[in-house]
């Protein structure tokens, strides 16, 4: 196509005053010379492909063009308010008036983007342009108008996903997804492994145990809890409060004080306190002296011991409260008589119970005379002696309940940590204790103070 004939397609173009509101779409043909032509295709084309055969286009005023495919740079189908945006701003004047009025119709016509670029022209133009200004949602900061975005940069803000965020906080949200992902790979890892360890294969086991001591990475911390807490094995649970104690660092050492008050072995409570070590004390003495308070009496107890063990007289006033200690538990408690039949009547017949070492009085409905647990045979009012039934059949008859028992305690482990800490032993006498340390206080600190 010769550019005679673009210049001609595009003046019959802008020439229209008008578009026709039956048609919904405007698509639009660019021509290899350069030019564009707009309209509505009448055949089936494919978009931004060459054509495979000539173009015949509705133009916007009316007229229908063909297009040979030789002269066809590439075809764009486009929504027809779009394209008349586009024939308006041919037209209007670089005025801010005019500039205006077109972002009023833009608004009316839903073309976000366009009316965005509409007001964008016009504080280019007018840069105190407040009504512009305020739509495009700029702030006026210092006698200036600026972005919001310019605005919280000022603040320290930068934008991060969409939010306002100091560049620290920024630091730590990308930290904490490297760290996730680093998670999700040493659980993949470390579930092998743990597989290894249960395995009955001796070269398994030695390169599992290889592995695991060779972990120095404070992302493998989290899956090591998950994973390795509560397996069945006590020596895999060795194995993992002391991978522990080589990492330390703040969630390992919280992770050792857990595994030192709640692990049913002995030797492995043992080894995750021994393990926490230096500075690492410093987070595990909080948490063990919360512990004093533990609705256990055995959790109390052995962070008594703990506390004894790393020596910190801070805790001495909490461990003076926790000398003795007053806990509730639940407890089965059973209740047990003979059911007899006589003349086809059932007959409750109380029998002897014995439910050592415990002192609960019992009874079964239906038994119009209590019985206890300490005494048995022995009938209340007055002693009497039990009627004897000669022709019931007798069936045993036993049923489980759940009491709350509440029992205080007297910790010696408490008491022998004091007396570690301290040189003195006033036993279980709280006031005593309390007046002793108001009065020695501040030179047991000193004493105890790194030289």
């Amino acid at each position: 196509m010769s550019r005679s004939v673009t210049r001609l397609l595009l003046h019959c173009l802008l020439a229209a005053g008008t578009l026709s509101g039956s048609v919904a779409r405007a698509d639009l043909v660019r021509l290899k010379g350069g030019g564009e032509l707009r309209g509505v295709f009448l055949d089936k084309v494919l978009p931004g492909r060459l054509a495979a055969s000539p173009v015949r286009v509705e133009t916007l005023t009316g007229g229908i063009i063909t297009v040979s495919q030789d002269d066809v740079e590439f075809l764009a189908r486009r929504n027809r308010t779009v394209e008349e945006y586009e024939w308006k701003t041919r037209l209007a004047a670089n005025t801010v008036e005019a500039h205006w009025e077109l972002q009023e119709w833009c608004k009316q016509q839903g073309l976000k983007k366009e009316r965005e670029a509409e007001m964008l022209l016009i504080v280019a133009l007018d840069p105190e342009h407040e009504g512009a200004h305020r739509m495009l949602g700029h702030i006026r900061q210092d006698g200036k108008w600026m972005t919001r975005d310019e605005s919280m940069a000022l603040k320290g803000y930068v934008k991060y996903k969409g939010k306002y965020l100091f560049p620290q906080e920024v630091e730590l949200l990308e930290a904490s997804v490297v760290h996730r992902d680093a998670e999700v790979d040493w659980h993949k890892r470390l579930h092998v492994w743990q597989g290894w360890l249960r395995s009955t294969n001796p070269s398994r086991q030695m390169q599992a145990r290889q592995e695991l001591s060779e972990i120095a990475d404070a992302s493998a911390v989290g899956p090591l809890v998950k994973l390795f807490r509560n397996d069945a094995s006590d020596d895999v649970r060795l194995i993992f409060v002391r991978t522990l104690a080589r990492l330390q660092g703040t969630a390992a050492v919280q992770a050792l004080v857990i595994q030192s008050l709640f692990d049913n072995s002995p030797t492995v409570r043992a080894a995750a306190m021994e393990g926490i070590t230096g500075k690492s004390r410093d987070i595990a003495i909080p948490i063990y002296t919360k512990a004093l308070s533990d609705d256990l009496n055995d959790v109390v107890l052995r962070s008594a011991v703990a506390l004894g063990h790393f020596g910190d007289p801070e805790v001495v006033p909490h461990l003076i409260d926790a000398l003795s200690s007053t806990h509730t538990y639940r407890q089965q408690v059973q209740q047990t008589g003979y059911l007899a039949t006589q003349g086809g009547a059932p007959l409750l017949q109380p029998v002897e119970i014995v439910l050592p070492p415990r002192d609960i009085p019992l009874s079964i409905p239906g038994v119009p005379l209590p019985l206890s647990a300490t005494t048995p045979g022995a009938f209340y009012p007055g002693n009497a002696p039990p009627q004897t039934v000669t022709t019931a059949v007798p069936v045993p008859v036993t049923r489980e309940r759940t009491v709350l028992v509440t029992r205080q305690f007297q910790n010696t482990e408490v008491l022998a940590a004091l007396r570690k800490l301290t040189g003195e032993d006033f036993g279980y006498d709280k006031r005593t204790w309390n007046l002793w340390w108001t009065a020695n206080r501040a030179s047991v600190k000193s004493a105890a103070a790194p030289k």
